[in-house]
């Protein structure tokens, strides 16, 4: 979710949701609620859609709850992200797509999608609520991106020469 680290999306409480905005505060690494990983990670991450038609209509059919866990098994006690995965989200992601490798899939998807998008690595390491070094290693390389990049750069380098020209 929104580029969360599988134990923070683990921790998210209906009441840290405020104005369409995840407030981070907290992780449940193997299912034990407790401290975020690092300072860095506390942050506030607006909810994007679809995330926020999806989560709305997961909170109307759990009967609007306003505070508690937002993935509980029992109610009170944050999932095991690692249990979780395994047996109710690997089964139907592999069907779709032979590639899955877990939750951290998607954290290092979102910080590859939003450098690709923005052409800036602190869009990812500020989502991620990482540092630039560690962010930057969950973005992978793209060959269209890299082609796209050395267009607008040729253009560039044109529009500066027929620059030149036209000054002499």
């Amino acid at each position: 979710m929104l580029g969360m680290r599988p134990s923070e999306a683990a921790a998210a409480k209906w009441e840290n949701i405020v104005n369409g905005v995840l407030q981070v505060r907290e992780a449940a690494p193997y299912g034990v609620l407790g401290e975020l990983k690092t300072e860095r990670s506390k942050r506030d991450l607006g909810i994007i859609e679809p995330v926020a038609s999806l989560v709305n209509a997961y909170r109307e059919n759990l009967g609007n709850p306003t505070e508690g866990l937002l993935f509980s098994a029992d109610g009170t006690r944050p999932i095991d992200h690692n249990s979780f995965a395994k047996y109710f989200i690997a089964p139907d992601a592999r069907k779709v797509c032979q590639r899955w490798n877990g939750c951290y899939s998607g954290r290092h998807g979102t910080a590859t999608a939003l450098y690709n998008l923005t052409g800036d690595t602190r869009s990812a390491y500020q989502t991620l609520g990482n540092s630039k070094q560690v962010a930057d290693g969950y973005m992978h390389p793209s060959t269209e991106q890299g082609r796209a990049g050395m267009l607008q750069y040729e253009k560039r380098l044109l529009e500066a020469e027929a620059m030149r020209k036209g000054k002499e």
